[in-house]
């Protein structure tokens, strides 16, 4: 048996809540969150899928369940399906009364708060805070945009890369810079300082090494000028070469060959104190590193 109508028409929570049947789905269609659909097994959601991927991650799933709470213009289709041969994905554990309990009280918390933030505000995260958070849903959103935040990301950024309702990342940072795992650099201090000059030489055939290099030398306050390719150029800051296994003609001196996963960081001026190597992946703090240590 199924049920089809328009959601402005019926209670989605209550629907979700007095799903009672042993095996179902929910199917939802909203404009502003494509579909969703919601797997019950015996009294309990067992999977949430949204535009085909199944959520794993907890925030992910509730956030989207906020959203379906939140639809105002779309259609809903139920389906009992008991003695379908239809395999549900059993990714979740939650009784559906209490899991719409918890969205109904996050949703609460996150309309009751505000950040102070703007979305030019600068993210950093704090490593030596971040492990000690202890919070499942803290835990859960570092997950998501752990990989933005090491490299230091500003909010509307944030926002654009993750698959949360800008109102969920809000809250989210406000809580991580309060508990001092974020560190945030205000709009308006960064558009005061004027950003340093540094012009930047990079030979590498990996344009990820150019990103990162451009991201965090934005977040240590230069203004990067990039020359790419070729020999090395005279009269440069600061020289970056991916050594590809290659070797590297710097200032006159041949250093190399090197493994393919290094890459070089260092003046023209070769002194002990000037070049560093940073394995790869790059990681945005080591390389930081090096450039604070070739730069002064």
């Amino acid at each position: 048996m199924a049920v089809q109508g328009d959601v402005r028409d019926l209670d989605i929570p209550l629907l979700i809540s007095t799903a009672t049947f042993r095996r179902g789905v929910i199917e939802v269609e909203c404009p502003s969150m494509g579909t969703v659909m919601l797997y019950f097994q015996d009294g309990r959601v067992v999977s949430v899928v949204r535009n085909g991927e199944i959520l794993e991650n907890i925030l992910e799933v509730l956030d989207t369940l906020m959203g379906v709470m939140e639809c105002r213009d779309g259609t809903f289709f139920m389906e009992n399906l008991d003695g379908e041969n239809v395999e549900i994905p059993e990714i979740l554990g939650f009784d559906a009364n209490q899991l719409m309990l918890w969205v109904s009280s996050l949703r609460d918390e996150i309309n009751h708060r505000r950040t102070g933030l703007t979305d030019g505000d600068f993210l950093r995260l704090i490593p030596e805070r971040a492990k000690g958070v202890k919070d499942n849903l803290d835990a859960a959103f570092l997950l998501l945009s752990m990989g933005e935040l090491v490299k230091g990301t500003t909010l509307g950024d944030l926002k654009r890369s993750l698959s949360l309702r800008s109102s969920t990342v809000d809250y989210f940072v406000s809580r991580l810079v309060a508990e001092g795992v974020l560190a945030v650099e205000r709009e308006g201090k960064r558009k005061e300082k004027e950003a340093k000059p540094v012009k930047v030489y990079v030979l590498a055939d990996d344009e990820e090494v150019k990103r990162t290099v451009e991201v965090v030398l934005k977040g240590m306050g230069y203004s990067p000028e990039f020359v790419e390719g070729g020999d090395p150029q005279p009269g440069m800051d600061l020289y970056v070469a991916d050594l590809n296994g290659k070797g590297f003609l710097w200032a006159n001196s041949l250093f190399g060959p090197f493994a393919s996963r290094t890459v070089l960081v260092g003046t023209e001026d070769i002194k002990p104190a000037r070049f560093a190597y940073v394995r790869k992946p790059l990681n945005a703090y080591a390389l930081r590193s090096a450039f604070e240590k070739v730069l002064g």
